[in-house]
């Protein structure tokens, strides 16, 4: 995702692209930073297939040892957004 995108739907959208991960406007979404794809892939899964499909998504790819406190951040950024 390029910055300016992100920037451009945070300002589109109401909120800073500092204060959020990941931003939607409609059906169209952008994330920033080290977990953006992981984001992204919780946000297309769950709007399809609902938060409890994104979530054991991301619990299967989640580091070992982690699994608990990745899904619970990746669930915390999407959320919003659903």
């Amino acid at each position: 995702m390029h910055r300016s995108a992100h920037q451009a739907l945070g300002a589109r959208s109401g909120r800073s692209s500092a204060e959020s991960a990941v931003l939607r406007q409609g059906q169209c979404a952008t994330a920033g930073g080290c977990l953006a794809s992981q984001y992204l892939a919780a946000w297309v899964i769950a709007s399809f297939e609902g938060l409890e499909a994104a979530r054991s998504a991301m619990h299967y790819v989640a580091p070992v040892g982690e699994k608990e406190l990745y899904v619970d951040r990746a669930v915390a950024n999407i959320a919003p957004y659903l």
